[in-house]
């Protein structure tokens, strides 16, 4: 391509950036929201398939997360790219809470089959980040193994005990967090939306629901 940037950027950048973007996490947080507000769908489409993406960031299945999410927001009805968007409640800065808490929800409900003594959870982070790191690095480099080699009973084996009660206290924190989103994010689209009907109308780019003679009065 005529275009294509010479850069290629290496595994530790694509790391870092994921875990601390360049621009700061304030400044990307305010570039997702609005992209969120201008989304054109209604304000509920957008605010329940944010809901699905905030969902499946409670989930364990790391790497698969934008999957859960579009398949949510189809069930749900909401917008796949507001529902991708929503997939960023997971991140490097909330995620370490996100595990604790499902783990000892799901741990709890489950009661407490999965003990302190059965299931080290610094050790099961640590091996999480590995497998992190190696399904991006099959990614860019030419490595001939698939994102899903590897996937067999030993590993199944080790990660079991720590996935079994995420994923149920996922199921329960997941829709909590998806309805405390729901509700304000449809409010500040509806707003936004709103204001900017308001800015076109006043610049004449799209006619007035009360009609000419009425908007003029």
């Amino acid at each position: 391509m005529l275009f294509k940037s010479k850069y290629k950027p290496t595994i530790p950048h694509i790391m870092r950036e994921w875990v601390w973007p360049k621009a700061g996490w304030l400044r990307w947080s305010q570039y997702v929201w609005r992209r969120v507000w201008r989304l054109a769908d209604s304000p509920h489409t957008v605010a329940i398939g944010l809901a699905a993406g905030a969902f499946a960031s409670f989930t364990p299945f790391m790497g698969f997360h934008f999957v859960v999410a579009f398949v949510a927001a189809w069930v749900v009805r909401g917008s796949m790219l507001a529902a991708a968007i929503g997939t960023s409640i997971g991140n490097p800065l909330t995620f370490p809470f996100i595990w604790y808490a499902t783990f000892n929800i799901g741990n709890w409900i489950l009661g407490g089959k999965a003990k302190s003594g059965d299931v080290d959870l610094t050790e099961m982070v640590g091996h999480v980040w590995n497998e992190i790191y190696f399904r991006v690095a099959s990614v860019f480099s030419a490595a001939p193994d698939g994102p899903l080699d590897g996937v067999n009973n030993a590993w199944l084996e080790v990660f079991w005990p720590l996935i079994k009660p995420m994923t149920v206290g996922g199921l329960v924190l997941g829709p909590i967090c998806g309805a405390a989103l729901y509700f304000p994010v449809r409010a500040a689209v509806q707003s936004y939306q709103t204001r900017r009907r308001e800015r076109l109308i006043a610049r004449h780019l799209v006619p007035s629901p009360r009609g000419p003679d009425q908007a003029t009065s």
